[in-house]
């Protein structure tokens, strides 16, 4: 039904953003440089359950990169096949440079914080999963892709929130905290960018594909705070969406 929908709850909620306070704690690149060169520093003294939460990250960024290589390559083989899309293909291929370059800084910020070694042996297998996972949806149209991206954003922002709650809850590692916080605040974004492109008509890119407010379910596209700066604070009680609080 439509309270089900994430996007339907998104588009009501864009009509109370006076009342919602959108925190995205994002740093300058030089405080990004400064917060990691911290946090390498304190990588003797992270517990085993950080680590392996680290690893986990890289995987993701890791997989992020490639997603978006996977989409490129769809977007063009479409472009090919499907010369009236221009203006769509431009869109999303804008899009998609934009978020993957995004996920490359990402992505060389968490391996300062994974030595090679203790990275996933399953990288590989990792590429094909993400590659096409990035690839097909971009076959399909933008659309498809947009929506993806929403939905593995949203996940990624639960990930990076768990791991900023335990680190808060500890008061420790806080320049670590903060660059989780940076990096989260910026899958949000990518995420929010993916809805908004959603809630386009549909007849402004992919037309073959029903508007979103009735084709579309499941948990992706809710707004949410990330706060990694100074304060320390970090929440989610502030989410356009299923109400899952911190």
């Amino acid at each position: 039904g439509e309270n089900g929908n994430p996007l339907i709850r998104w588009e009501r909620g864009k009509g109370k953003k006076e009342r919602i306070h959108f925190l995205f704690m994002r740093v300058s690149t030089n405080k990004r440089l400064l917060l990691l060169s911290a946090a390498v520093r304190d990588l003797p003294h992270f517990p085993a359950w950080l680590r392996t939460e680290l690893v986990t990250n890289h995987a993701g960024e890791y997989g992020a990169v490639h997603i978006y290589r996977g989409a490129r390559v769809g977007l063009n083989l479409r472009k090919t096949f499907l010369r009236g899309e221009c203006a769509c293909y431009e869109d999303a291929l804008s899009f998609v440079d934009h978020h993957q370059q995004h996920e490359e800084e990402h992505l060389k910020v968490i391996e300062k914080l994974v030595p090679v070694g203790e990275r996933t042996k399953l990288l590989p297998l990792w590429t094909i999963a993400a590659t096409l996972t990035g690839f097909l949806p971009s076959i399909l149209g933008a659309r498809a892709l947009y929506w993806t991206v929403a939905s593995v954003e949203d996940f990624v922002e639960d990930h990076y929130t768990d791991q900023i709650q335990a680190l808060l809850t500890q008061n420790a590692h806080v320049e670590l905290r903060q660059l989780l916080g940076d990096l989260c605040a910026e899958e949000v974004q990518h995420k929010r960018e993916a809805v908004e492109s959603l809630l386009q008509p549909s007849h402004v890119c992919g037309a073959t594909y029903r508007s979103p407010k009735t084709h579309i379910s499941g948990n992706g596209a809710e707004a949410a705070e990330c706060d990694g700066g100074e304060g320390g604070s970090f929440g989610k009680e502030k989410r356009v969406g299923h109400g899952k609080n911190a």
